[in-house]
């Protein structure tokens, strides 16, 4: 109960500062300072694609469509003493000044003169800091340090991405590592830009007017919802994937087994064929052949295999070795010889008749005729 009354809670004050934000409209949501030196512009850079792609909650929605934020960061230091117009401009449609302070910060006249000009349109509530190197004391420019006095600039402090190593009493500085070692300077910035993901929640929740926990457990919530839905949309296609497989495999094996079982029914009756010539081994081998492939749950499986064992009997019960051949001698009584090589059989016929035939087969092979 207690923890549905503070989500409740959190919702509430999430829409309020959504209404809050809603109020007042801005050419730009902030105007990023820096010096465009290294690690400065690189952070500068991501700070203003975070900002300007980053999903806010649904409370800041208007008409169905999320909030589209907006960033101006001069690319140009330029040299003139005073602000052009366009920097002036940009200054006052901007709802939020960010300041990327490193211990260079400080030494750029260019941006005391957009902290000064915002601080005089807006006033020093629409500051944010994010720090990249130094304390604050050093990495401060003055009009930042006179906001809240010399001893409480931390209180100011919207986003902390110093690397550890640069928090070191040894470290001796982007600068130095600048001109003397750029690919460690650039394994620090790639840190810095690691921490900025985290920290990014207090720069745009300051930014919405939110508490930065909500922010960053809204923002965890949206990211899970996309998961779980592109898993979801994935499990689909599988799915959707494995039933068209499944369908074009089924397909397939019935196909194949119609060729099978096509093969077999033509094999089958050449056996037939062969069987009838006599040649009662080449037929049996010819028709194992042709159920080598046969499954039982084919369709036509009783039916080859019926053929199958039509041919195995013939083979064995064939007329050349049966003792049942018959031999229509049309005679109540028939005396019969058999050959020396008992191949062929004589005996009478039709009572004034003699015939020879073949014991194989009983086919007549000469009539002798007793007229």
């Amino acid at each position: 109960m207690e923890k549905e009354q503070k989500h409740r809670q959190n919702i509430d004050e999430m829409q309020k500062a959504a209404n809050e934000y809603k109020e007042n409209s801005y050419k730009y949501d902030a105007f990023i300072s820096y010096r465009h030196v290294e690690p400065d512009q690189s952070i500068a850079k991501q700070v203003h694609q975070m900002i300007e792609t980053f999903k806010a909650p649904k409370e800041f929605y208007q008409n169905g469509k999320r909030p589209v934020f907006r960033v101006f960061r001069d690319r140009e230091e330029l040299a003139a003493r005073d602000l052009s117009a366009s920097i002036e401009e940009a200054l006052a449609t901007s709802r939020y000044l960010i300041v990327i302070c490193s211990k260079r910060t400080p030494l750029s006249e260019w941006c005391q003169r957009e902290i000064e000009t915002f601080k005089s349109l807006h006033g020093s509530e629409r500051i944010i800091p994010v720090l990249i190197e130094g304390e604050p004391g050093e990495a401060f420019p003055l009009p930042l340090k006179e906001l809240k006095g010399e001893e409480s600039v931390s209180e100011i402090l919207a986003a902390d991405i110093r690397p550890d190593e640069t928090l070191n009493a040894d470290f001796e500085g982007y600068e130095a590592l600048q001109n003397n070692n750029k690919a460690k300077l650039k394994e620090l910035t790639k840190k810095s830009l690691d921490i900025l993901k985290t920290e990014k929640y207090r720069v745009m929740a300051t930014i919405l007017g939110c508490n930065f926990g909500d922010l960053k457990q809204r923002d965890k919530e949206r990211k899970n919802r996309f998961i779980l839905t592109i898993s979801s949309m994935l499990g689909a296609l599988f799915l959707i994937f494995g039933l068209f497989m499944t369908a074009a495999y089924q397909k397939a094996e019935q196909a194949r087994q119609e060729a099978v079982q096509s093969n077999a029914s033509i094999l089958l009756k050449t056996a037939k064929d062969i069987a009838k010539e006599g040649d009662y081994l080449k037929a049996v081998l010819v028709a194992k052949e042709a159920m080598q492939s046969i499954g039982k749950k084919m369709p036509s499986y009783l039916k080859l295999r019926g053929e199958e064992f039509s041919i195995f009997h013939d083979a064995i019960y064939h007329s050349g070795a049966s003792t049942l051949t018959s031999i229509s001698t049309k005679n109540k009584l028939t005396y019969m010889s058999l050959s020396y090589n008992e191949k062929y059989l004589a005996y009478g016929l039709d009572n004034d008749a003699t015939a020879i035939a073949s014991v194989e087969n009983g086919e007549v092979i000469r009539i002798f005729s007793g007229h």
